[in-house]
């Protein structure tokens, strides 16, 4: 399970996982490494991926999707 929430304020981000997810995060982060700019992208089933899942219950909204953009100055 991998899921992020934004409340209501959308001040703060919640992160679901267990150690499944955890290593899917991990993973596309790990992915960037040594990248001068680049980014991934994690979808659930119903957004055409299978990383992200609805979260520990069905009180939503979840993400459908999250970018992770990478740049390093210069």
């Amino acid at each position: 399970m991998l899921s992020f929430q934004a409340d209501a304020s959308r001040h703060r981000i919640s992160i679901y996982c267990d150690a499944e997810g955890m290593a899917t995060l991990l993973g596309a982060l790990a992915r960037l490494v040594g990248e001068r700019a680049s980014h991934v992208h994690l979808r659930s089933s119903g957004n055409g991926g299978h990383e992200l899942s609805n979260g520990p219950n069905e009180n939503g909204p979840y993400a459908t999707e999250v970018v992770i953009d990478y740049a390093e100055g210069d």
